[in-house]
Formats: C-alpha cells, structure tokens, sequence
C-alpha cells in the first residue's frame, strides 16, 4: 500500500493539481462553523482511495479464483444455457 500511496500522490497532485499533497488545512484560509468542513474534504479523499483501491485489488484477485475453481468442476457444463 506503501507504494500505491506514493504512486497516488504522483498523480492526482504532481500530474493533476487536483489534490493537496499533505497537511489538512490550506494555509491562509480562516472559516468557522460549517464553513471549515469542505476544506478537509480533499485530504481525505486520498487515503480513502488508496485503500479501496488495494482492497478491490485483493477482492477481485479472491473472485477470480474462486470463479475459476467453480468453472472447473464436474457439474459445470460449459455449453450454453438454451433461451426460453
């Protein structure tokens, strides 16, 4: 994960500009009450991103096999199925 972070940050902040790079307020900017929260948004959306994306990673690697296993056995006929 270390390592797809890192290819993250690359780019959606270096390539892109859509994303701040580190820290969770943009310097400069003073708000109070609701006002504050849409700032902090963006920093989240990386760490969120880059374990969803190892995670589908792991789950689609486990359906795969497990689709392959299933096709491979006895009761599974691979011809298709007739349309009623």
């Amino acid at each position: 994960m270390f390592w797809l972070g890192l290819l993250l940050i690359l780019l959606f902040t270096i390539k892109l500009g859509w994303l701040p790079s580190s820290g969770m307020r943009t310097i400069g900017v003073s708000a109070s009450g609701l006002a504050r929260h849409p700032g902090r948004r963006p920093p989240r959306v990386m760490p969120v991103l880059t374990l969803t994306v190892f995670y589908m990673a792991v789950f689609i690697r486990l359906m795969r096999a497990s689709v392959l296993n299933v096709a491979s056995l006895d009761f599974v006929s691979q011809r298709p199925m007739p349309r009623a």
